[in-house]
């Protein structure tokens, strides 16, 4: 059974078209795995007017963080100001840095402190138990969820980050070369 406190606070990350829809899948998918906790994704606000604020809010609140980084996104300013309010949080939240497309050694710099998960099912499945047992969720009733979503999670981000709209395009310049202009 269950003991999942509701509105345990976790905070997705994430800079550029791959991470933002690796993080979109993950704030899909980890309620489903882990009942209660409640994840952010800051494109759920958008960029308005208040938005840093809510941005701080939710920072400040995190018991846990998934900074999604990709190929494309390693070298975002905003991603080492989310990571570095995340670190220097009264709450000090649980930092997992998830990797698509990079191998852990590609992480260097203040990144490179936190705790890596490449997106591979076995490093993902263990993180997530780890933050299922900090929550008081049963291993039984954890393998059931994880097995019953893994395969819908995997395939789902593989799609998305195929997809023709957000694999890397030649530069305008490029094409207006072929065309002569």
């Amino acid at each position: 059974m269950t003991h999942t406190p509701r509105n345990t606070k976790l905070f997705i990350s994430w800079s550029g078209s791959r991470a933002e829809c690796l993080g979109n899948r993950l704030r899909e998918w980890v309620p489903l795995i882990i009942p209660g906790l409640d994840p952010f994704f800051s494109s759920q606000k958008g960029p308005t007017r208040g938005w840093l604020s809510v941005i701080e809010r939710e920072l400040k609140l995190a018991k846990y963080a998934f900074v999604c980084i990709t190929p494309d996104s390693l070298q975002s300013p905003w991603l080492n100001f989310e990571t570095g309010a995340l670190w220097l949080s009264a709450k000090k939240p649980s930092i997992y840095l998830i990797l698509h497309g990079l191998a852990v050694d590609d992480v260097r710099g203040p990144l490179e402190t936190f705790q890596c998960v490449p997106f591979e099912e076995e490093r993902l499945r263990t993180m997530c138990r780890e933050i299922a047992r900090t929550v008081k969720m049963d291993d039984g009733e954890f393998r059931k969820t994880w097995m019953a979503n893994w395969p819908c999670l995997s395939r789902d981000v593989k799609s998305d980050l195929e997809a023709p709209a957000l694999r890397t395009r030649k530069p305008i310049i490029s094409a207006r070369a072929k065309r002569g202009a």
